[in-house]
Order: structure tokens, then C-alpha cells, then sequence
């Protein structure tokens, strides 16, 4: 076998090494896009931005602008499961990771992208508002196994991963087949610029190594940085701490502001009131002596009206009076003249009855007598009665 031969074979042999290894190695996870989305609560900041640089070192990381502007797109602006699945499909990201910062604790939600339900829920410790250096390699081990094991498809409890792949319909799979070759060749690219960043990492390398003076300055760079780092922490420290204080102190004269206010306006409560009651009982005095007047002259006009009733009742019953005497009188009258009619009427029905009976004796007596006279004419008795005897003559 020829030299020329023999280093073919291994070209070929190590390109092979590579595609094997190509699944786990960074430049392949360097494919999977993943969303951060900006992190609530006080100095958040910070803390995101070291959550963003462990994802950048594998991953490729979209930020909050990209997700918000298609979910207001495609109209799914909430974080639910439906909305973030849709977004997520949309820009191709396979985890969406968002936090809150409450107190001295770090709540840390993974959502898969494919499903959009929450995979995971982290409760990091928090110390002085910050990450510490074992809480971010801490972190760092477990979002990548998390994320590894949302890419690939697997679920974070073992026992769950065949109930996932049952749920898998066919569409699903067909993209992820294309999403899969779709990586595959973001992978190779990633790849073939790893390698062209790893050849030029060599050479700098070979240039730093080459010159110690470049390394002390670089030495001398970092620790420069590190110092305006570290210095730049302490003004903003030392600036929050003096807009603090001068809040407390802002706040404090506020307060006493407000103390001053509400008691000028409580004297000021106090006076109105005062006056008011004031006016209060110069009105209640003004409408008793009102009333007083006016019960006054409602009496006297009432008395006046009950003595115009009185007279007008005396007239009445004096009238009534002379009226009831005048008809007693007349009725008396009637009666006595009526008793008079009566007696006359007497007196007249019995003279009449006397008269009818002094002529019936008379008759009687006649007739007693015609029948004692002969047939001559001749009395036989000798007591003639005086009316016949003056006939006789």
C-alpha cells in the first residue's frame, strides 16, 4: 500500500470517528434552537443572562423579541400548552425556558417545544441576588440532559417514554424525519465550521504559545477586565444602594408631606364642621322661633275661628229656639183651635141628637094620642098633652 493510499484510509477513518460522534458532541447540539424568555422579578437581569451564556455554549439561543413577534402573529400571545406548540413549531425551537426571580430563589420552567407542556420546574438557591459558580454547573448538567432528552424525543421520567412514542401520529413523525435531516445538515455545517474554528484556535494557540509576551498581556487584559468587572459591580452596587436610600428618604419626606397635609386638612374638617354646626343651630333657633310665631298665630286664629263657631253656633241654636217656640205656639194654637172645632162639633151633633129626639118624642106621642081618639075625633083620655090641646084650639 502506497503513502498516498494509506492516508486516504485514514481521512476516511477519522470522517467516520466523527459522524459517530457527531450525535453527542457540541457543534450537534449547537443545531437545536432553543427560547428564553425575559425572567420576572428584582434583578432578573443578571441572572438571565448567565442562563443564556450555559445555553449559548451548546445550543442556539432565540431571543424573547423573535417568540413575541410571531406569537402576536399567529395570535397565541398567552403561555398556554396550545399557543406555545404552535409558536414553537413556527420557529423550530425545541424547549422554551422562562424564570422568576422571588426573594433568594430561582423558579425555572422547561417547556418542550414539541408538546408545549411544562417537562420540568427548577427551585435553584439563589445567593446575594446572583448564581453561584456550583448553582451554574449544577444548572449547567441538568438543562442540557433535560434539553438532550426533549430533542431526542424522550420523556424526563423513564417510565413515560413509550406512552410518548405511542402518542407520536404520523405527521409527527414525518417532521420530525424532517426536522431530524433538517438538523443533520445544520449539523454539518456546524461541523465544518468547528473545524475551521478548531484550525484557527489552533494557530492562535500556536501564535500565543509562540509569544509570552502576548500571554502576559492578555494575563494582564483579564485581570484588568475582571477588576473593571468586578469594580463596574460594586458602582452599580454602590449606585442601587444610594437610589435606595434616597427612595427611603424621598419616601420619608413624602410621608411626612402627606402627615402635614392630612392634619391642615383635618383642622381644616374641624372648622367647616364647627361652622356648620354653628350655622346649624342659628338656623334650628331661626325656624323655632318661625314656628313659634307661627303656632302663635295659627292659635289665635284658631280661637279666632272657634269664637266665630261658638257665636254662629248660639245664633243657630237661638234661632232653633225661636223657630221650635214659634212652632210649639202654632201647634198649640192648632190645637186649641182644633179643640174648639171639636167642641163646637159636639155641642152641634148633640144639640142635633136632643133635637132629633125631642122630635121623635113628639112623634111618638102623636101618635099615641091619634090612636086614643074615637071616630068622631074626640080625645078618650083626659090628659091631652099641650101641644094637642093647642092644636085642638
Amino acid at each position: 500500500m502506497t503513502g498516498r493510499s494509506r492516508l486516504a484510509v485514514t481521512g476516511l477513518c477519522l470522517a467516520v470517528g466523527l459522524v459517530m460522534v457527531a450525535g453527542d458532541s457540541p457543534a450537534a447540539e449547537a443545531a437545536t434552537s432553543v427560547v428564553v424568555l425575559n425572567f420576572d422579578g428584582e434583578r432578573s437581569a443578571n441572572i438571565q443572562r448567565t442562563v443564556v451564556d450555559i445555553l449559548s455554549e451548546r445550543y442556539e439561543v432565540l431571543p424573547e423579541w423573535r417568540y413575541r413577534r410571531t406569537a402576536r402573529r399567529m395570535r397565541a400571545k398567552s403561555l398556554a400548552t396550545r399557543n406555545v406548540k404552535r409558536v414553537a413549531r413556527r420557529l423550530r425551537a425545541r424547549a422554551v425556558i422562562y424564570g422568576e426571580v422571588e426573594g433568594r430563589e430561582l423558579t425555572l420552567n422547561v417547556r418542550s417545544g414539541r408538546s408545549g407542556k411544562l417537562v420540568k420546574r427548577y427551585r435553584v438557591p439563589l445567593r446575594r441576588k446572583r448564581l453561584s459558580r456550583r448553582t451554574e454547573r449544577m444548572l449547567r448538567r441538568k438543562l442540557t440532559r433535560l434539553i438532550r432528552n426533549v430533542v431526542a424525543g424522550r420523556s424526563v421520567n423513564k417510565k413515560s417514554r413509550r406512552r410518548v412514542a405511542r402518542r407520536m401520529t404520523a405527521r409527527e413523525r414525518r417532521a420530525e424525519k424532517r426536522e431530524r435531516k433538517r438538523a443533520a445538515r445544520k449539523r454539518r455545517r456546524l461541523e465544518r465550521r468547528q473545524e475551521r474554528d478548531a484550525l484557527e484556535r489552533k494557530r492562535e494557540s500556536r501564535d500565543r504559545r509562540r509569544s509570552a509576551r502576548d500571554r502576559k498581556r492578555a494575563r494582564r487584559d483579564r485581570k484588568r477586565a475582571r477588576r473593571d468587572r468586578s469594580r463596574a459591580r460594586r458602582d452599580r452596587r454602590q449606585r442601587a444602594e444610594r437610589k435606595r436610600r434616597l427612595s427611603k428618604i424621598r419616601d420619608r419626606k413624602e410621608r411626612r408631606r402627606q402627615r402635614i397635609r392630612d392634619a391642615k386638612e383635618r383642622r381644616r374638617q374641624k372648622i367647616r364642621d364647627r361652622k356648620e354646626r354653628r350655622a346649624r343651630k342659628i338656623r334650628d333657633a331661626r325656624e323655632r322661633k318661625a314656628q313659634k310665631i307661627r303656632d302663635r298665630k295659627e292659635r289665635r286664629a284658631r280661637k279666632i275661628r272657634d269664637a266665630r263657631e261658638r257665636k254662629r253656633k248660639a245664633a243657630r241654636d237661638r234661632r232653633e229656639r225661636i223657630a221650635e217656640k214659634k212652632r210649639k205656639k202654632a201647634e198649640a194654637k192648632r190645637r186649641k183651635a182644633k179643640a174648639k172645632r171639636d167642641k163646637a162639633r159636639a155641642k152641634r151633633k148633640k144639640a142635633a141628637d136632643e133635637k132629633r129626639r125631642k122630635a121623635r118624642e113628639k112623634e111618638e106621642e102623636r101618635k099615641s094620642f091619634e090612636e086614643k081618639e074615637d071616630d068622631d075625633g074626640n080625645v078618650i083620655d083626659d090628659e091631652v098633652p099641650d101641644v094637642l090641646k093647642k092644636k085642638k084650639k
